[in-house]
């Protein structure tokens, strides 16, 4: 059963659903900040440095396609202007600046002769962005209990992610096969909302989990909804573009490993889901407040999977199939 409680507890994202119809709201719908995400777990930052310069705090956001500097650091380091590009953004595609860097130093790795769009530092909340045309070389570790990531070269051995025993014995994680999309993002299909099957991939920087229409749809229809009523409300995110969205309660989220019961979601035709290729279909941005439902998450982008860790206790409860 869904209680209305719960319908002020989401902030939300997006652009104009097409059918079926939300409701029509009466007054100016609330604006929220999609990103950059405030949750102390997935809010990361990294250590780079541009042009032997630096360090400088870069966040690093797996939902988004390409790396960014802060207008001030352009600014700061005399960056050369280039031009203009068309980027992305999860809400909506925008156009921004763009300068030359010649190396950026990042994870152990020299990355030469960069074009990076420029972005307010205001909206970056740092001094640039780490995307996923960096970030899909590396394995990306969360330690959401610990509110730091780990950033692992794909050339280094990946073990110990998962919790301990009371032993010490390590308990390996169950990976999950993803797809990868044409950006580098990973795309994996073991999630459900309100019993449909969803693709799901996961945003760090975005701080509000996001169903598009398709998934909408398929929750609404039949003589028994698995969604409550839905508010509108307006989001923006990094290009500081605002788009129309819904927010509503869902009768439960099967995320690997861990059932949820009633949870407050978004509903948007968001660009991301078209740029991904999986707006026709039921589809769920993970964002941070359904991370921090887990103790790890793990992007392991050269190897195409992730891993979803539970706390000890649940993790050793299922593995010993109590769970």
């Amino acid at each position: 059963m869904l209680h209305r409680r719960h319908l002020i507890a989401a902030a939300s994202v997006g652009a104009v659903l097409g059918p079926p119809a939300f409701a029509q709201a009466s007054q100016e719908p609330e604006v929220i900040a999609l990103r950059p995400s405030r949750f102390p777990h997935s809010r990361i930052g990294a250590s780079v440095s541009i042009d032997g310069q630096g360090p400088f705090i870069f966040a690093v956001d797996s939902g988004s396609q390409r790396s960014m500097v802060a207008d001030s650091l352009v600014q700061r380091l005399g960056l050369a202007p280039t031009g203009r590009t068309e980027i992305n953004g999860v809400t909506a595609p925008a156009e921004l600046p763009t300068v030359q860097v010649g190396q950026l130093e990042f994870g152990r790795k020299s990355h030469g002769g960069l074009t990076l769009p420029v972005a307010r530092r205001d909206l970056l909340a740092a001094e640039g962005l780490i995307g996923l045309d960096v970030l899909s070389q590396f394995r990306l570790i969360f330690h959401i209990d610990r509110g730091v990531a780990e950033v692992v070269g794909a050339e280094l051995e990946f073990n110990n992610v998962g919790p301990t025993d009371e032993t010490g014995t390590n308990i390996p994680p169950r990976w999950h096969r993803a797809g990868r999309a044409r950006s580098g993002q990973l795309v994996v299909r073991a999630v459900t909302v309100g019993g449909v099957r969803c693709r799901a991939f996961v945003d760090n920087g975005a701080q509000h989990s996001v169903g598009n229409g398709a998934l909408y749809g398929a929750l609404s229809r039949g003589l028994s909804p698995r969604v409550g009523p839905s508010t509108p409300v307006r989001i923006y995110d990094v290009p500081g573009l605002t788009r129309a969205a819904e927010r509503a309660v869902v009768d439960s989220v099967q995320l690997p490993g861990r059932p949820l019961g009633e949870t407050p979601l978004l509903f948007a035709d968001l660009h991301v889901f078209d740029t991904l290729d999986i707006a026709d279909a039921p589809a769920l941005l993970i964002g941070a407040d359904l991370m921090g439902q887990f103790r790890r998450v793990v992007l392991d982008y050269p190897l195409d999977r992730m891993a979803f860790i539970l706390p000890s206790a649940e993790a050793e409860a299922a593995a010993s199939g109590q769970g």
